[in-house]
């Protein structure tokens, strides 16, 4: 008689659920276990400790979101009941948020600059070429007037490419502008969707301390 020997049933293929930290395995391997029996416990005390740490990484993404979507620092004073360490991780989003909202500043700041600069130059242009429009008088030579033709011509032709400068800064700072916008809005996605994952997975680990054992 040729054959093969096996297991009367199918071994139970176990899936550790998410977020669960085993403690202790209570049966050992090839044993026979029936529904409902007890396979391992859960360590309770480590499962805590990781919900407390998804307690702040979700408050540290809230506190950037709120940044990114509303542009402006929250307020300082932090939530009681944290551990000094905890409350410098949530600091960290803080200064995270007045970096982004330093860097939309000193874009605004600097474009602001540059475009008084060149609105200025624009200015005396303009003085100069409406002093060379009253012309020489009456008394003025041909070789005078032709000068300050050719004068007149070389002040258009300075504010018109002033004119062309300041277009381009304006443009060049809308451009920027919505680079920023776009990226900060993509991180709030990002962001909310992070969220959205951590208060699951926080979800799982709560209800997990509560019955703390995997079952066949």
């Amino acid at each position: 008689y040729n054959g093969s020997l096996g297991p009367d049933i199918d071994p139970i293929e176990v899936v550790l659920p998410m977020g669960a930290i085993v403690d202790k395995v209570v049966v050992d391997e090839q044993t026979q276990v029936e529904p409902g029996q007890t396979l391992a416990t859960l360590d309770v005390p480590a499962m805590e400790r990781s919900l407390r740490t998804l307690e702040v990484e979700i408050m540290q993404d809230n506190i950037l979101r709120t940044c990114l979507v509303t542009q402006t620092v929250p307020e300082a004073d932090l939530p009681t009941g944290f551990s000094n360490e905890e409350r410098d991780d949530l600091s960290v989003a803080v200064q995270e948020c007045e970096a982004l909202i330093e860097e939309l500043g000193a874009l605004e700041k600097q474009f602001r600059r540059n475009l008084a600069v060149v609105q200025e130059e624009r200015e005396l242009v303009h003085r100069l070429s409406r002093v060379l429009s009253l012309g020489s008088g009456p008394d003025a030579t041909a070789e005078q007037r032709r000068k300050d033709a050719r004068q007149a011509l070389s002040l258009g032709l300075l504010r018109n490419r002033l004119d062309q400068r300041i277009a381009t800064l304006e443009t060049d700072v809308e451009n920027e502008t919505a680079a920023l916008h776009s990226a900060r809005l993509n991180r709030a996605k990002e962001l909310k969707e992070d969220i959205r994952l951590k208060n699951d997975l926080r979800r799982r680990i709560q209800s997990l301390t509560v019955r703390p054992r995997i079952q066949a």
